[in-house]
């Protein structure tokens, strides 16, 4: 039998509460500069201290593109990792790389930190604050999410207020993000009257009681 803290871990960690997200998009550039080189390395600060810092190192042999991840700390290596690159083959041609996970060996386009490792989600079981959130808050970032794309800033937009057309929009998504901007403030409105009806409901069984 495992001691304390053993085995899998039940809740997933958010993305934010991890140190650095690797994506490959980022590196897509790195990736053209290769066929001119054998190696490029650069290092940059990652925001969560003054002195922590992610170093990165590709370098082409004849076995494919490698990778060493770096996290220093206070100028010591808190967490290295030597990571293969796995190529992809559209249909269309050319040639796409991702990570592939030291964990699973599985492509992945985003690697996590996390107590220093550098795995894919799955292997980290990372999730998003988004799947936390309760159906009433849900539904509130929804509407929020229609209102920004037409230009309203959130909480001014007044209710029986059509907001102008955004520059350079064309009149068709203009009218489609209306109408998903009225589904989903039903939805919302919905949604907070069922959960006061429940309140309610259990408010009078107590007081029965």
């Amino acid at each position: 039998m495992g001691g304390y803290g053993s085995g899998r871990r039940r809740e997933k960690i958010l993305a934010d509460d991890c140190l650095a997200v690797l994506d490959m998009a980022a590196f897509r550039d790195w990736l053209r500069l290769l066929k001119d080189y054998e190696g490029i390395a650069q290092t940059y600060p990652t925001g969560r201290g003054f002195t922590d810092e992610l170093r990165i190192e590709l370098r082409r042999n004849s076995q494919g593109i490698s990778a060493q991840l770096q996290y220093r700390r206070g100028g010591w290596a808190y967490a290295v990792e030597y990571v293969a690159l796995h190529p992809t083959f559209p249909h269309f041609g050319g040639i796409r790389y991702f990570w592939e996970c030291p964990s699973c060996h599985k492509a992945a386009r985003k690697l996590y930190l996390f107590q220093q490792r550098f795995y894919c989600l799955r292997c980290h079981r990372v999730g998003y604050r988004c799947q936390r959130q309760g159906p009433i808050l849900r539904g509130i970032v929804r509407v929020q999410k229609v209102e920004r794309r037409l230009g309203v800033r959130t909480g001014r937009m007044q209710d029986g207020f059509l907001p102008p057309k955004p520059k350079r929009m064309r009149w068709a998504t203009y009218y489609r993000l209306l109408d998903q901007l009225g589904v989903c403030q039903e939805q919302c409105t919905n949604i907070m009257n069922d959960w006061l009806t429940k309140r309610e409901e259990q408010q009078r069984k107590v007081l029965e009681q």
